[in-house]
């Protein structure tokens, strides 16, 4: 089964990384006057989404640590500052999950799903649902990052 999201996605996550490379540790974790959270939670939090959304309502292990979930989370504001090691984490991921995506649909891992409506109001009942909402989610985080980018290099 063909997945077209797949290489939307795959395009998207480049466009995370090509961003990220320009900008500092500091950068990253600075939170700009009138934001409640940073570039590097937003990048973080959608890979702990991509993943809570794919594999744990696909009732497969996510492929992010507890620690992460924990700290990018849907409704987390950052607490402590992310260190450059955890920055490499999360640049790591950004393509580390689109190569296991794409093994596991190959592998047909993706066998059943646990409907979920979104805190947006989208009732996601597939694993291809899920797929597409996702990228809508990332895109929606990735256009919040470009402000943030903006308002931290002026």
């Amino acid at each position: 089964m063909e997945h077209i999201w797949i290489a939307i996605w795959e395009r998207n996550r480049q466009n995370y990384v090509d961003f990220m490379k320009d900008l500092s540790p500091e950068q990253l974790n600075t939170i700009p006057n009138g934001s409640k959270n940073n570039i590097i939670w937003h990048v973080g939090h959608i890979l702990v989404t991509q993943q809570a959304l794919l594999y744990s309502l696909s009732n497969l292990e996510m492929g992010v640590s507890k620690e992460q979930v924990f700290v990018f989370k849907t409704g987390s504001i950052p607490q402590t500052i992310v260190t450059p090691e955890q920055i490499r984490d999360v640049e790591d991921l950004l393509t580390s999950q689109v190569h296991q995506l794409k093994k596991d649909v190959v592998e047909n891992k993706f066998t059943t799903y646990q409907p979920y409506t979104t805190v947006t109001g989208f009732t996601l009942t597939s694993f291809d649902a899920a797929g597409q909402f996702n990228n809508y989610h990332e895109g929606l985080h990735f256009g919040i990052i470009m402000q943030l980018r903006k308002s931290i290099l002026r």
